[in-house]
C-alpha cells in the first residue's frame, strides 16, 4: 500500500491562497514525503494543455504519482437535461485525467432528487454511460460510497450498483468515513476498491482518527492484498497545517508495520 493526500485536505489553504496547485505538489513531495497525490477538480487554476503540462512536470520533479483526479457530479436528477450536463462534466474530467496520465477518476453516484427508486434507475443509466466513455478513453472510474442521503450509503447499495454495471472500468473509491455502518460495509466492499480515502476528522495527539479504526481498516486491506493508494482526506476543524502531517505520520506507521516483523 502507498500513501497519498487529496488536495481537499488543504481546501481552506487553497481558498486562502496559501498554496497554488504547483506549490502544493512541491509541499507534498518535499515536506510530507508522500508517494502520490490526488487532485480535486476545484483546485486546478486552469486545464489548458500548457497548464496540465506544468502539473505533469511538477509531479515528475517531486517523484510523485498522480493517484487520482477527483471530479464532482450528481446523477440523481429526474430531468434528463440536468443529468446530461452532469455527464458532459464527467466526460470532460475523464479527458483531463487522460491528459494528465491519471489512471483513475473519482466520481459520485449522486443524491436522489425525488423518488429514490425512480432516481436510482436513472443514476444507473448515467453511471453506465460514463463508464462506457471512460473505457473508450482508457481511464478507470472509481465511484465513492457516500452516506449523506446519497445513493451509496451501505455495502448493499454498492453491491446493487456493481451488480447492475458489470464493468472492469468501474471500481470503488472506498471512503472509510462514509458508510452508515462503518467497518462492516468497509469489509464487505474492500475487494471492489481501487482507491481508498482515509477519512480524518478528529485526531488525537498521535494523529489517530478517534472515530474510525484505521488500524483495522488497514488490516482488512492487507488481507485482500490491496496494493493501491490510501489517500488522506482531512475534513476536521483543526488547522490542516498541523492536523494533516500528524495524521499522515500515524497512517505511515500503520503501513510500515505491514512490512516489519
Amino acid at each position: 500500500m502507498k500513501l497519498s493526500c487529496t488536495s481537499y485536505s488543504y481546501h481552506r489553504a487553497f481558498a486562502a491562497r496559501k498554496f497554488t496547485l504547483l506549490e502544493w505538489i512541491t509541499f507534498c513531495g518535499q515536506t510530507l514525503c508522500l508517494e502520490g497525490v490526488e487532485i480535486e477538480s476545484g483546485h486546478f487554476a486552469a486545464t489548458t494543455p500548457a497548464a496540465l503540462k506544468e502539473i505533469k512536470k511538477a509531479l515528475v520533479d517531486q517523484h510523485l504519482t498522480l493517484a487520482c483526479v477527483t471530479a464532482y457530479n450528481d446523477f440523481g436528477y429526474e430531468l434528463v437535461a440536468q443529468n446530461e450536463r452532469e455527464l458532459d462534466a464527467v466526460k470532460r474530467w475523464i479527458d483531463i485525467a487522460l491528459q494528465l496520465g491519471s489512471p483513475l477518476l473519482r466520481i459520485f453516484a449522486g443524491w436522489p432528487h425525488g423518488d429514490r427508486e425512480t432516481c436510482w434507475a436513472i443514476m444507473v443509466e448515467y453511471v453506465q454511460r460514463a463508464t462506457a466513455y471512460a473505457e473508450e478513453q482508457g481511464v478507470t472510474l472509481v465511484i465513492e460510497n457516500h452516506n449523506h442521503n446519497g445513493f451509496l450509503r451501505t455495502s448493499a447499495d454498492v453491491k446493487r450498483l456493481f451488480d447492475a454495471i458489470r464493468s472492469p472500468w468501474l471500481r470503488l473509491n472506498l471512503d472509510t468515513g462514509n458508510y452508515l455502518d462503518g467497518l462492516p460495509s468497509i469489509e464487505r466492499t474492500a475487494p471492489l476498491a481501487l482507491h481508498v480515502h482515509a477519512k480524518l476528522l478528529h485526531l488525537d495527539e498521535e494523529g489517530r482518527e478517534v472515530h474510525i479504526d484505521h488500524a483495522r481498516v488497514i488490516e482488512i486491506l492487507r488481507r485482500i492484498n490491496y496494493r493501491g493508494f490510501v489517500s488522506v482526506e482531512y475534513e476536521g476543524e483543526e488547522e490542516e497545517e498541523t492536523a494533516v502531517p500528524r495524521g499522515i505520520r500515524y497512517l505511515r506507521g500503520l503501513l510500515a508495520s505491514l512490512y516489519t516483523g
